[in-house]
Parts: structure tokens; C-alpha cells; sequence
């Protein structure tokens, strides 16, 4: 099937199979509509969008690095730099242009946006046999999400944090047309756009998309669905410090959505679909590379665990009676020969993971993403093998509480029963909180640092709140002080892009 959807995609498609994002294509193309005219032809461009995102022998964008590069750059995770020895220089802040991060995010992220804008706007649906108009506004719909989606979550790399010149830096291309100029074999190269611009490019796209999707529901959070482009857009408007609308769109994001409640949580709900999913990135075992996962990242028997490990800081703000802290285990448990104990009894034996108190390298992560076909006692299951939850309930209760918190007296009510909300479920006897002002919000945010640890939210974290990045201590091995928009927090565009499109440098 996935050689089947590249031959496809290589007889339309604006950028060449190469990865470059721009190169001239020959002087002729196959039309799309002579490419895409039946029903399964068009499915399998739709399935060939998610399976970009989500599988790659050498990694995926939303399987392992958006949520690996979103954590390592931030300080809640260490990366180890042992078995992935990919990213050390984009961990240090050291990133170049011909460093592994841009390259790697730049060619994904642009390809994905190729089919998306293939959807968008190479398909004539109303000439294909038994394609509803719905179905066909649906399809349509993901596309402009998912391209939106792409395009944000890249700019964040390679752009200033919005808030702190109002969106003015440039970052990336937002590519959002067919290349083709009116003269043939001759392709428009882009330049980049603005935060700003990109943003506002983005949120046009998911309001355009958002009529045309369904609610969410536990058969379809593998798609793009109503729920997630709402959520998208209260991570924009987070962004931006637009916190009204980032209040309205993470409420609308909640439509219908329970959490997960501790049982499921507890016993590995977040390595697969659950109640509180609005967007899964799912691995297939038949397809799957299972050492370039999420889930093997967090998994220390025979993963890559050693390289994405939690700081000692991060887990020294979880307390005893909270059953997040039992998702720990120090290195050294590993050391003394306990490991697979840990890794198949996690469950059975509450805080054994965290018996043993600090280790030098960091925390193992496994007990909150075990392997998905696990049977804990029985079975260590298979490697790698699990899905990602990239967006879920509980960050959104989190922003509304947040939002709520900045809005001042008005709103401390409802930002501390949302707080609650997210407390209650793991911690025993939490109570409603007694801070207010910017003590609430300071309690609200921690608490999403230790509800959202793990799964690749650091980094926008630590951007939007123009903080900098203070690795001064812990487990880190590089530890830095850089004060809010440091330039280091930009990443360069490319070489290999640079030379094929001189105006990306502009």
C-alpha cells in the first residue's frame, strides 16, 4: 500500500520525491483528476496523509519527533544522547544548518503538506463515481486541519515565540497552493512567512475546516476530527496570549469528551485510544519501526528509554499521595538487575519505582506508556509498539483553567474547580486550591508540566511563557541559562533548502 500511494503521489505532486522542499519538476505532469478518480484511489491518498505523520523507518513527525524534540529542548526530560545519537546538538542549543532537527522536520513537515494540498486542491471529488459531497467536504476539511497543524507546530522551530514581537519574525513557508506558475516546468519558490502571518493563515484553515468535521468519538480520534482543530486553535491562541479565545476554543474542544479516569489512566490508558483522546497517532504492527517510536523512547527494557529520561526536578514536584509519581524509575533500579521486575509489576506494587530515590542520569518514564499489548504480570508484550496521544482532554480542562486564573477574581472560581478536576483523579484527598492571582496560575502550570510530562509539550510551554530556559541542575548533561528569545531558540532553515531556494534566507 505505501509504495502504492508514493507512485501516486510522485505523478502529482508540486515538490519533486526528493527531499528538498523545492526543486523544478519536469515540464509535464500527470493531471491529478486522471490520478484520482475512483473512491479507493482517493482513500489511500487520505490513509497515505496519516500514515506520513505517524510511520517511517527512520521516524515520523508525530510518532517521535515533534514529541521527543518537544520535551529534550525544554527541562523536564533529559535526552541521553545514547542509542539515538541524533539530536545532541540541537539538545545543547548548538543547532546548524546542516544539523539533523531542521532537516529532519523541515522535509517531513513540507512532504505531509504536499498531499494535504494535493486534497485541497487537486481533486475533483464531484467527477468521481459514488463520492458524496459530504464525504468529499470531510476529506477536504482534514486536509486544511492537518496542513494547518503541520505548519504551526514546525514555525514554533524555526520562529520567535509570538508574544514576544507580536508575531513579526519569519519562520517557515506557509505553503498553501500548488506550486505551478502559469509558465510551464517553472515552479514558485516561496519565501518564509511571519509568525504572525502563519498563525492567521492557519486559524483561516481550521475555521474553514471545523463545520465540515465531526465530533470526535473513540472510532475516529485517529483522524482529524471537530474536537482536535478546536484544540489546535486553543494552542494558537495560547500562543499568541489571546486567552478569551483560547477559553472558547479549548471548551469547544471538550464537547462531548469525559477523562480517562485513574484506573484506565493508571493501567497505560495513554498508550492507547481512551476517553479522553482527541487526536491518536496509532502504530501498526505490521508497518511500525519499533526503534524509532514514541513508545520506545519511553521504554527502558530494550527500547530507547536510556535517551528520553525525566529530571530529577521535574519528579521532585510530584508528592507521595499523587499516582503519577509511581510512572518513575531510576536508572539505578536498572542497574542492580530490577529492571524487568519494574517493567512487568509496575501495577502490582504501587511506588516501586521510585523505592530506590535519585539517580545521577534521570528517570525511566515506562509506567506511564507501557507497551500497548503488555499483560502486566505475563507478557512484556512488543517493543516500540503503542499509540500517541498527541492531543487529549486533560491539557484542554488545564488551558481552560489557566485562562480562567488570568482572567482574575471573576475567574478564580472555575479555574480552581478545573484544577481540581485534573488533581482529584490521581492524587488522594486533593482539595480545592487556596492560591489566587498569579499563585493560582503558577500552581495551574505546574500541574500541567506533571499531567503533560512525556509527551512533547515543553518546549511550546516554555516558549509561550517567555520564560527562557533555566537548565541550571538535575540530571542534565547540558545545562544552559538563556534568557527568553535568545536567538538560539531559532532554528536556521536548512542548507540543503537554502541552496535550492535562495529566498528562504530572506
Amino acid at each position: 500500500m505505501k509504495k502504492y500511494i508514493l507512485l501516486l503521489f510522485a505523478a502529482s505532486f508540486f515538490f519533486s520525491c526528493s527531499e528538498d522542499l523545492i526543486e523544478v519538476d519536469p515540464t509535464t505532469k500527470v493531471p491529478a483528476k486522471d490520478v484520482y478518480n475512483t473512491e479507493d484511489a482517493i482513500d489511500a491518498v487520505r490513509i497515505g496523509m496519516y500514515s506520513q505523520l505517524a510511520y517511517r523507518g527512520d521516524g515520523a513527525l508525530y510518532t517521535l519527533m515533534f514529541p521527543v524534540l518537544g520535551d529534550i529542548l525544554a527541562d523536564d526530560m533529559v535526552y541521553g544522547d545514547t542509542w539515538y545519537q541524533v539530536w545532541g546538538t540541537e539538545y545543547a542549543y548548538e543547532t546548524r544548518a546542516t544539523s539533523s532537527g531542521p532537516k529532519q522536520i523541515w522535509n517531513q513537515s513540507y512532504y505531509s503538506v504536499e498531499i494535504t494540498n494535493t486534497m485541497i486542491h487537486e481533486i475533483d471529488y464531484s467527477k468521481v463515481e459514488g463520492f458524496s459531497e459530504d464525504k468529499a467536504k470531510q476529506y477536504v476539511a482534514e486536509a486544511k486541519a492537518v496542513r494547518a497543524m503541520v505548519h504551526v507546530d514546525l514555525a514554533r522551530y524555526f520562529g520567535k515565540a509570538y508574544h514576544l514581537d507580536n508575531g513579526s519574525s519569519k519562520a517557515v513557508p506557509y505553503v498553501d497552493k500548488i506550486g505551478y506558475s502559469s509558465t510551464p516546468g517553472v515552479v514558485d519558490l516561496p519565501e518564509r512567512n511571519t509568525m504572525k502571518d502563519i498563525y492567521a493563515k492557519a486559524i483561516t484553515d481550521l475555521n474553514a475546516a471545523i463545520p465540515d468535521l465531526p465530533l470526535v468519538n473513540a472510532g475516529n480520534s485517529r483522524y482529524m476530527n471537530k474536537n482536535a482543530a478546536y484544540a489546535i486553535l486553543a494552542r494558537i491562541y495560547m500562543d499568541m496570549h489571546m486567552y478569551t479565545e483560547a477559553k472558547a476554543a479549548a471548551t469547544s474542544a471538550l464537547e462531548g469528551v469525559n477523562l480517562m479516569n485513574k484506573d484506565t489512566y493508571y493501567q497505560g490508558g495513554l498508550s492507547r485510544v481512551n476517553d479522553e483522546s482527541l487526536l491518536v497517532f496509532v502504530s501498526d504492527k505490521d508497518k511500525y519501526s519499533k526503534w524509532r517510536t514514541f513508545t520506545s523512547f519511553h521504554d527502558n527494557w530494550d527500547g530507547m528509554g536510556d535517551d528520553f529520561r525525566a529530571n530529577e526536578t521535574l519528579v521532585a514536584l510530584f508528592a507521595d499521595n499523587d499516582l503519577r509519581k509511581h510512572f518513575f524509575s531510576p536508572e539505578s533500579d536498572h542497574e542492580n538487575g530490577s529492571g524487568y521486575e519494574y517493567h512487568k509489576h509496575y501495577l502490582k506494587y504501587p511506588g516501586y519505582g521510585v523505592t530506590v530515590g535519585k539517580t545521577s542520569l534521570g528517570y525511566y518514564t515506562y509506567g506511564k506508556f507501557p507497551r500497548i499489548d503488555a499483560v502486566i504480570g505475563e507478557t512484556k508484550g512488543s517493543l516500540g509498539l503503542g499509540e500517541y496521544n498527541y492531543i487529549r482532554g486533560s491539557e484542554m480542562v488545564l488551558i481552560i483553567a489557566e485562562c480562567a486564573a488570568r482572567e482574575g477574581a471573576s475567574g478564580e472560581t472555575e479555574a480552581k474547580n478545573k484544577l481540581l478536576e485534573i488533581q482529584q483523579r490521581m492524587i488522594s484527598g486533593a482539595s480545592l486550591s487556596t492560591n489566587s492571582g498569579q499563585n493560582l496560575i503558577d500552581e495551574i502550570i505546574v500541574e500541567y508540566r506533571k499531567e503533560m510530562f512525556g509527551e512533547g509539550h515543553g518546549h511550546r510551554l516554555m516558549l509561550r511563557l517567555g520564560n527562557g530556559l533555566k537548565r541550571t541542575g538535575g540530571n542534565h548533561t547540558a545545562l544552559l541559562n538563556l534568557p527568553a528569545g535568545d536567538p538560539k531558540f531559532q532554528w536556521p532553515v536548512p542548507q540543503s533548502e537554502l541552496d535550492t531556494n535562495p529566498n528562504l534566507a530572506k
